[in-house]
């Protein structure tokens, strides 16, 4: 018998939204403000991931000085970068990478080689290799 108990009530996700580009019209901007903020209620200061697949990341809220504007950030490894279309040096041993959702559910990736530098290029993920735990 199913024990309705241990169900877990699923997370409102993001992977079913789509990226505009040159071809193909993106999922509407009121639509992704909309499922952001579901997903900030859903998650608060937190958001756990599996990105593409093979890899959990937790990411932690970020906001302007207003509030306004939001993002769930967090680091992740070299090869999962790689995997995700960011180009590793692997002869540099201090960058660090990252992945962000923004308020939009827009997902990019960045790279830092210090706090103090800027950082080195974002590059667009598509919305369906992340799952929201």
């Amino acid at each position: 018998m199913l024990n309705l108990l241990n169900l877990k009530k699923m997370k409102t996700q993001i992977n079913n939204l789509v990226s505009g580009n040159v071809n193909v019209a993106g999922t509407n901007y009121e639509l992704r403000k909309s499922v952001a903020s579901q997903i900030e209620k859903e998650n608060g200061d937190m958001l756990t991931v599996l990105v593409a697949g093979s890899w959990y990341a937790t990411l932690r809220r970020g906001q302007s000085q207003s509030g306004k504007t939001f993002w769930y950030q967090g680091q992740i490894p070299a090869h999962i970068y790689a995997k995700l279309g960011g180009l590793v040096n692997k002869k540099d041993k201090t960058e660090k990478y990252f992945l962000s959702i923004s308020n939009s559910c827009k997902v990019e990736i960045y790279k830092l080689k210090s706090r103090k530098q800027n950082c080195n290029g974002y590059v667009n993920v598509e919305e369906n290799k992340i799952t929201i735990l």
